[in-house]
């Protein structure tokens, strides 16, 4: 039987799941965007909405436990393990649940999909994932962070699929290139939604690991120019409405997503270490190992 709640109840969660460093930033995007759908069109406590809220409810008891045993004096790995188990039982749990539920307007079965597209990105299955995406915007789901988070998606299954990748193994380079270029498309789809700094940021990212350097470096130009007018709306936006100087520097902190790692840095680094990618993001600087 679920526990009840209400739409602050949602953004409370919603809050402190996206403070929590051990959320990813593909998953702080999907639960922004199931978030704005619920409460827009009113369907949060739809079947899809409480079944969503279920596994918001579960992923944050997780991330609290998980940081409860890195904050411990020693790492206890044993721990750790037990908890990731546990964790995947429930992520299936949830995504069953999900899949069970009755969807009955197009809003709910865009959150549907999207709650099935997070169990299966945290399970490690992109493609699935990828998929239940894709049938949100089918279902209505709308905005440029969805096409962030699809491009990104697609940048990852590029990396898992073919990474590390050798530029003299031709004919898989050229399938890695092809597939980021897929990627970028997705990402494109996005443009003109108020985020461009962060989708030509991505872009000239995966064009640069794609070995398109001078097509990277002018998406770069473009995310620097984008910023800049961003940063204008903003202050513009800011001396309509009368917010303070520190107040608007405080926003913009707030709203800053591009990340300090890339996605391929950070897949490379999960692959040395053999563990969950969470290690990395719990124990930052911490982590340490060797170049062979």
């Amino acid at each position: 039987m679920s526990m009840p709640f209400d739409e602050q109840d949602l953004l409370e969660m919603l809050t402190e799941l996206e403070q929590r460093p051990t959320l990813s930033w593909l998953s702080g995007m999907i639960y922004e965007i199931a978030a704005d759908q619920l409460l827009n069109a009113g369907e949060l406590q739809s079947e899809a909405g409480v079944a969503f809220v279920q596994l918001m409810r579960a992923e944050l008891r997780y991330h609290r436990e998980v940081e409860t045993i890195v904050d411990r004096d020693e790492l206890d790995l044993a721990a750790l393990g037990q908890l990731n188990r546990r964790h995947e039982t429930a992520l299936e749990h949830n995504m069953a649940n999900l899949a069970d539920t009755v969807a009955k307007t197009k809003v709910a079965r865009g959150v549907r999909e999207l709650g099935i597209a997070e169990c299966c990105l945290r399970l490690g299955r992109l493609a699935p994932a990828l998929d239940h995406l894709d049938r949100a915007i089918v279902d209505g789901v709308k905005g440029p962070l969805l096409h962030l988070a699809i491009g990104y998606a697609k940048y990852q299954n590029a990396i898992e699929t073919f990474g590390p990748v050798d530029r003299d193994d031709e004919p898989r380079w050229q399938d890695f290139q092809v597939a980021c270029l897929e990627a970028v498309t997705a990402l494109e789809v996005g443009l003109g939604g108020g985020i461009d700094s962060q989708i030509f940021w991505w872009v000239a990212t995966i064009l640069n690991s794609a070995g398109f350097d001078d097509a990277a470096e002018e998406s770069f130009n473009k995310a620097r120019s984008a910023e800049e007018a961003e940063e204008a709306n903003h202050m513009r936006w800011a001396e309509d409405t009368g917010l303070g100087e520190g107040e608007l520097e405080e926003a913009a902190a707030a709203a800053e997503r591009l990340p300090q790692i890339t996605p391929l840095e950070e897949r490379m680094l999960a692959e040395e270490l053999r563990k969950p990618t969470v290690l990395r993001d719990v124990m930052g600087d911490q982590l340490e190992f060797g170049d062979d």
